[in-house]
């Protein structure tokens, strides 16, 4: 599942679901765009580790997408104010 078709189908059937996930944790929208593309980049790194034994795509995904979230979150908290936006 490493094909340009799987990472192009993937993102087709996920990313408005993402966006929306992420979208209900973050209220400004330039981080919600760019929390969306990281998610994407880190589903295509590890595209080809993906075991469909272990979980469907979709919980996957979503895995992948509570974690960036909870990422970014850690990274504001401590993220002094006049170098950061909040994402609050």
């Amino acid at each position: 599942m490493n094909t340009l078709c799987d990472r192009e189908r993937v993102y087709l059937d996920y990313r408005d679901k993402v966006r929306r996930y992420i979208s209900g944790k973050v209220r400004n929208i330039h981080d919600i765009e760019d929390l969306t593309s990281d998610v994407f980049v880190k589903v295509y790194e590890k595209l080809e580790k993906f075991d469909g034994e272990k979980a469907s795509v979709s919980t996957w995904v979503y895995t992948i997408t509570r974690n960036t979230v909870i990422e970014q979150t850690k990274l504001v908290k401590n993220c002094p104010k006049r170098w950061c936006r909040t994402t609050a």
